[in-house]
């Protein structure tokens, strides 16, 4: 294994990866996290610190840009027919961005 592959596949304490942690504090975006390395877990991470943004102008645009992306790996992994990639992007949208409208009478 690569020092590389350590970086986003390794745990440091039984759940988190190093690229998590720097996910969460903001030292790296999802988008320098390569398709191969991005999951529902990367996704959430760099959702997490999203939410840490004040500026609600800055804070939209990074939801933004994590939602246009997560919608590109999941086009990239159904055209790759990589069905558990695509579940588990898929848990990500639906956890993170899907939001079911309730009416009440």
């Amino acid at each position: 294994m690569s020092s590389n592959n350590v970086y986003y596949e390794e745990t440091l304490d039984g759940f988190e990866t190093q690229c998590m942690r720097d996910l969460l504090e903001g030292k790296i975006r999802i988008t320098d996290v390569p398709y191969k390395y991005r999951n529902h877990l990367t996704y959430i991470e760099a959702h997490k610190f999203a939410r840490t943004i004040s500026n609600d102008k800055q804070r939209h645009d990074a939801y933004w840009k994590i939602a246009s992306l997560l919608e590109k790996d999941v086009i990239q992994s159904e055209k790759e027919h990589d069905d558990e990639k695509t579940k588990d992007l898929m848990f990500a949208y639906e956890h993170l961005f899907y939001f079911k409208a309730r009416i009440f009478i």
